[in-house]
Order: structure tokens, then sequence, then C-alpha cells
């Protein structure tokens, strides 16, 4: 990926989402691109091309200009006529140092999410059950088969959604005195067990 990776400067930097759309299009059409990113200088960005060939192809072409016009862009927007053109130079450049690996760790949208404590879930239902068996296997296969325990399937007959605090804490507590009730009940059998057999 990093024979891949392409970082680029922007001036005028794009103020708006359908300009730095613009600079990702201008950059397609040099081949495909796999990710695009803003990095926190509005001017600059980090690109993945899809191929190594690609990538050298779009270095070799740097500085890249292109006109903008807003109102061929965007014609919903009523002040889109009023908006001047815009041209725009992007300079490209090469990049090793940007760890995608770490990007991607340190996405909060990276790794398995955290069980929702507000979700009453029951893990033995039908399509539980059902969804291991069909699903194809593959990298996707684990999430695409769990559709229940982050409150996906959200039915109000079969499920309740517990939103407050108090709620749920009234929850466990009630767990727990059931844990220790089944205790006392278990004590209490062998107890009587062994005064039956004394008793004999």
């Amino acid at each position: 990926a990093k024979l891949r990776t392409m970082y680029m400067k922007v001036k005028p930097a794009p103020s708006t989402l359908s300009e730095r759309r613009a600079v990702l299009q201008m950059l397609k059409q040099h081949g495909d691109i796999h990710m695009f990113q803003k990095m926190i200088d509005a001017s600059s960005f980090i690109s993945l091309a899809a191929t190594q060939v690609i990538a050298e192809r779009i270095v070799a072409r740097s500085p890249l200009s292109f006109r903008y016009n807003p109102s061929a862009s965007s014609t919903s927007s009523p002040d889109a006529n009023s908006e001047p053109a815009k041209t725009f130079l992007v300079h490209v450049f090469h990049t090793e140092k940007y760890a995608h690996k770490t990007r991607i760790r340190d996405s909060p949208l990276h790794g398995r999410w955290d069980i929702d404590p507000y979700n009453v879930w029951q893990p033995h239902t039908l399509s539980t059950n059902a969804l291991p068996q069909v699903v194809p296997p593959g990298m996707g296969h684990r999430g695409l088969s769990d559709w229940e325990s982050c409150g996906q399937l959200q039915n109000p007959e079969d499920k309740q959604m517990l939103t407050v605090k108090e709620e749920v804490a009234i929850r466990e507590k009630r767990q727990q005195e059931l844990a220790s009730m089944e205790s006392l009940v278990e004590i209490w059998k062998e107890n009587t067990a062994e005064g039956r057999k004394a008793a004999e």
C-alpha cells in the first residue's frame, strides 16, 4: 500500500464537500482510487490508488490543474449560479510515511463493537441459530450471522430496550436475586435429601 499512497496539496483549499468531490473525480480520470481522505489541513489529502502504476502515472503528471464550475456540479442549490468558477492546482507526491494500519486501528469503527448493556438480547433465537448455517463462509461470516446482539432486529413484540439506567440496575439486581434464590433452593434440596436418608 505504501507504493500506492499519494499525498496531495490542493490550491486553493477546497472549502465544500462538492469541491473535495471534484478533486476526487479529477483523480479518477487517471485510474481507480481506493481511498481519498482529507487531512487536518483543508488543503491536504491522502489517497490510495488501485495499483502502483496508476499512482506513478498521477505523480508523473503532477501538478494537475482543473476548472470547477459550481453551477454545473450542483443544480439544487439556489446560490450555485452566483458562485464563480474556480481553478484548482493539485500537487501530488509519493509518500511512505502514512501508516494505513495505524489509521485503521484508530478508527472508532474498527474492531468488535462493544455490547450494549441496555439491550435485552436472547442468544438462542431462530435467527441467531439459523443465520450461521446459511451465510456463506468467509471474512464477513461472523458479522453477517449476528443481527441481534446490537439490536439490529429491534422488535417491540419480542424484545425490550432498557433506556433508563435505573431499569438496568433493577434488572441486574433481579438476576442476582434469582441466582441467590436458586442457590438456596439447591441447599434446601440437599438438606432435605440428607434428612430423608438419616430418617431411613
